[in-house]
Order: C-alpha cells, then structure tokens, then sequence
C-alpha cells in the first residue's frame, strides 16, 4: 500500500480505539468496532458473492477493524462481522438487495455495488467496483461519487456528509 494509505490506516486506527469517537451513532451503548476480519473469512465471502471487493475496503476490513465504526451508524462488517440494526453486514444486505422485488419488476441493484455504511433511515453509503463511493437514499442513488481514502478522510476530519437525494 502506498505511504499515503499507511497514514490513513493509522489515522483510522487512532480514532477507531477510541470508543467514545469510532463511531458517529450507536444503536446500543456497548457497541464497539469489530476486530479486523480473517482473510480466510473475506476470501470466502467474496467467493461467495463471485466478485472482489475493490481493494481499500478489503485493507480497511482486514487491518482497521470488520465495520463498526464511522460515520453514522458506521461501517457495516462482512461475514461474522458488525451490522446494522436488523442484523446485516454488507455482504448479506447485497444479497438481499440483489433480489427481485415484486412489487417493482422494473427495479434492480446494480450489479457489485455494496452498501458499505450504514447511516440509518434506509440510507446507505455504497462503493462501486472502481473504489468509488456513491449514496443510496430510500430506494434513489445519489450518484455524487467520491474515492473511498477521501470518504474515509472526510470522515476523520468531520466534513463527510450524508448522502440525500435530491427528491426528499
């Protein structure tokens, strides 16, 4: 990883060991980051979705922590890792977004695009096979893309804004 992303890493996790400031929302008040997932673990749930996660994301889940913190309600984790408030990582909100609706035939997910954050109210920052972050906002993609490491740094320095399409 480039030095820049060294520093990002260790920013992440100077304010990810920080209980009190990992992350911006808490559903519980013992809610704390997850430890980092195996890459056996994230192997196999990108096995599993038959694509890889863009690279960043992976580093993030594999050396800061498996969701849990960050903006929001945080970082959703894979496989066995942190969830939203109805008990969904990223990997399994995929699949569920994945599916047909019946009540909207003509609707879809788009194809390996993960909602990777959680900011409640059916809000969610989501990332695009290129690294890049897009919003998810009550059924509208907000289509505003931003690079992951700038998301991230966004973040950290209190500037990251919720995503919000422009019809609510």
């Amino acid at each position: 990883m480039r030095s820049v992303e060294t520093g990002l890493f260790e920013a992440l996790q100077r304010r990810v060991s920080d209980a009190d400031s990992a992350v911006d929302l808490r559903f519980a008040d013992d809610a704390t980051p997850a430890a980092p997932v195996d890459a056996a673990e994230l192997d196999a749930v990108e096995v599993r979705l038959g694509f890889a996660l863009p690279e960043l994301l992976r580093q993030v889940y594999l050396r800061v922590a498996n969701g849990g913190f960050g903006p929001g309600y945080g970082l959703l984790g894979v496989g066995h890792g942190a969830t939203d408030d109805l008990g969904h990582t990223a990997d399994s909100l995929y699949d569920l977004f994945s599916q047909a609706d019946p009540d909207d035939p003509e609707w879809r997910w788009r194809p390996q695009v993960i909602p990777f954050s959680y900011w409640g109210c059916a809000v969610y920052s989501c990332i695009t096979p290129s690294g890049m972050v897009i919003g998810f906002d009550e059924g509208a993609w907000v289509d505003d893309e931003i690079p992951l490491d700038v998301w991230l740094r966004k973040w950290l320095d209190g500037s990251l804004k919720q995503p919000t399409a422009a019809s609510h």
